[in-house]
C-alpha cells in the first residue's frame, strides 16, 4: 500500500511541478530553487518540523481544517498515518524529481514544438502528442528509481514513530515497512541470519520487479530506432 500511494504521487506532482516550473515567466529561477530547497533539508529536521504539522491535537494541519470543521481531531500520525508519511515522502523528494523532469523538458526541441503550433496544434495536444512521449523515457527512469526507493524506505517511519530510540516502540500497522521489520529483527530481536535472508528476498524481488519494468518498456517509452534496411 505505500507505494501505491507514494510512487504515483510523487511520480504526478514531481512532473506536474516541472511542466509549472518550465514555463517562461519572471522569477522562475527563484521559484525552481524555492522547490528544491526541502530535497536538501536533513530528514530529521524534516520529520520534526510535519511532526508539529500533523499532530492529532495541535498540529497545524487539524487547526487549518478546524476553521471549516470545528473539532477535527485527525491522527495523521496513527489512524491516517499512511497518508501523513506519503506528504512528508513526496515533500521530501519532490525538489529531486521536479529537477530531473525539468532538465528532461528544457531538452524537448523547440522547433517541434513550434512546427506543431504552426500545423494549429492547442496546448493540449502539443502536450499529449510531443511533451508526453519525449519525456516518456525520463518518466521510466523516474519510475525505476522510485520503485527501488520505495521498498528501501527505512529513516522516515524510523524517526516518524521513533522506532530506533524506543525498544518497544512499532509503527501503525499501515507504514510498517519492510526493512523496518529487517531493522526490528537485527536491533532488536538479534536475529541476524533470519534478516539476511529478508534483505536477500528483497533483492530478489526487486530485481524482478524492475526487470518486469524493463519488459513494458517497448510498449509505452518513445526511443528513435534506426529504419530496417540501413
Amino acid at each position: 500500500m505505500w507505494g501505491l500511494f507514494n510512487l504515483p504521487a510523487w511520480l504526478i506532482l514531481s512532473f506536474g511541478m516541472a511542466l509549472i516550473l518550465n514555463q517562461n515567466v519572471k522569477g522562475h529561477d527563484f521559484f525552481r530553487t524555492l522547490y528544491y530547497i526541502p530535497s536538501v533539508v536533513p530528514v530529521v529536521a524534516a520529520i520534526t518540523a510535519w511532526k508539529v504539522i500533523l499532530d492529532k491535537n495541535a498540529g497545524w494541519l487539524n487547526g487549518f481544517i478546524s476553521i471549516f470543521r470545528p473539532g477535527t481531531a485527525i491522527g495523521w500520525l496513527s489512524d491516517y498515518a499512511l497518508q501523513g508519511m506519503t506528504m512528508i515522502a513526496v515533500w521530501t523528494g519532490l525538489g529531486a524529481g521536479m529537477v530531473i523532469f525539468l532538465a528532461g523538458l528544457q531538452n524537448i526541441p523547440d522547433e517541434l514544438v513550434e512546427a506543431a503550433r504552426i500545423d494549429g496544434a492547442n496546448s493540449f495536444q502539443v502536450f499529449r502528442y510531443i511533451t508526453l512521449p519525449l519525456m516518456t523515457p525520463i518518466i521510466f527512469l523516474q519510475l525505476i528509481l522510485g520503485l527501488i526507493g520505495v521498498f528501501q524506505q527505512l529513516n522516515l517511519p524510523l524517526v516518524l514513530t521513533q522506532v530506533g530510540i524506543s525498544r518497544g516502540a512499532v509503527p501503525p500497522r499501515q507504514i510498517y515497512l519492510f526493512m523496518i521489520h529487517v531493522y526490528r529483527q537485527i536491533f532488536i530481536s538479534n536475529r541476524w541470519g533470519y534478516a539476511f535472508s529478508l534483505i536477500w528476498l528483497l533483492f530478489i524481488g526487486v530485481t524482478l520487479l524492475t526487470l518486469a519494468v524493463f519488459w513494458t518498456e517497448k510498449y509505452w517509452v518513445y526511443a528513435e530506432r534506426p529504419e530496417e534496411g540501413r
